[in-house]
């Protein structure tokens, strides 16, 4: 690695995550130019110093902004590879409610538990099923039953098949404390799912505020109660919702749409080379 990073200088360095941008600064700042991508608002001092911070939200560029006054940032949203839209199959029985990540409590799982059994208590009926793993799992899985919810949560730990988990689902529900960007809301409104979400930094911008899928305050089990009790008591509004969330979503944050915006944001830092 030493031997390889010792030789010519690329046209330019794209490091993501702490290790990688502190050996790229290490080895080519003032060789090239050097671009870190920030996912998150954990603390950034690597950063400093670099030629160029990609940011996948507006909401991390105003933190690194305000961290760094004279680093330049750019926004390159978040991208993923899409599937292809699929046909919503119906079913019988209660709705199906999904929710997908990583089980850490800044992810909210609990309070959408809380939400889920207040929700039963006004007469919902309706099938959770809660896709992931982490360290909250047994803490959640424990609330569930102190809340009675064992007939109607399912934990099915991480899944490979999460594309068609989305596209089953008659509601996805992302009920994060701090979500940044949230790559998971992104798939399921590809999936064709109406969504619900907190009203914080990554879902407030992926849904425009509100038009493409409901938005409710974070940590607040009633009011995410009382919005996904208004999704499933409206399926077809609800579905027409989708549906325009999908083709935006499509458009927007594809492959190539995304490898378009990084393209255009690091096309100024490439220099061109000597003839």
């Amino acid at each position: 690695m030493r031997r390889r990073l010792g030789g010519p200088a690329p046209d330019l360095v794209l490091a993501h995550g702490v290790r990688a941008v502190k050996l790229a600064k290490a080895a080519f700042l003032g060789r090239a130019p050097v671009v870190g991508v920030a996912h998150n608002f954990r603390g950034r001092t690597e950063l400093e110093g670099l030629d160029l911070a990609i940011c996948v939200s507006a909401a991390i560029a105003r933190d690194v902004k305000a961290r760094y006054p004279g680093l330049q940032t750019r926004v390159v949203e978040n991208f993923a590879d899409l599937p292809a839209p699929t046909p919503h199959p119906p079913h019988e029985g209660p709705p199906r409610i999904v929710a997908l990540g990583r089980l850490h409590r800044n992810k909210g799982f609990g309070v959408l538990l809380a939400a889920a059994a207040l929700a039963r208590d006004r007469g919902l009926e309706f099938e959770l099923t809660i896709a992931g793993d982490g360290p909250e799992r047994t803490a959640l899985v424990i609330e569930a039953e102190v809340l009675r919810l064992n007939d109607r949560v399912r934990f099915t730990g991480w899944v490979e098949d999460a594309a068609g988990l989305l596209a089953r689902a008659d509601l996805f529900v992302l009920p994060s404390i701090v979500e940044p960007f949230g790559l998971v809301l992104i798939e399921a409104m590809a999936a064709g799912a109406p969504v619900v979400a907190s009203e914080i930094d990554g879902p407030r911008d992926i849904l425009d505020g509100g038009r493409l899928g409901a938005l409710v305050p974070p940590d607040d089990p009633e009011a995410l109660a009382e919005a996904i009790i208004a999704a499933l008591a409206d399926p077809e509004g609800a579905a027409a919702v989708a549906r325009l969330a999908q083709a935006e979503v499509l458009a927007r944050y594809s492959l190539a749409a995304g490898g378009a915006r990084l393209t255009a944001a690091l096309a100024p830092l490439i220099r061109p080379r000597s003839q």
